[in-house]
């Protein structure tokens, strides 16, 4: 599901199913872009 907060910011829901997802049965908001062809594009934290 896809959804804008207050501030007009994209972020879906996400649900860690598969062995390689960052975490295994937990569910969690990620925000994210679309790009020009409308695609969605993950907005990951920066690294330091």
């Amino acid at each position: 599901m896809c959804f804008k907060d207050r501030r007009g910011r994209w972020h879906s829901t996400f649900f860690g199913s598969e062995a390689h997802a960052p975490f295994i049965e937990r569910s969690a908001i990620l925000r994210i872009a679309f790009d020009k062809q409308g695609r969605i594009t993950p907005m990951l934290p920066k690294q330091k």
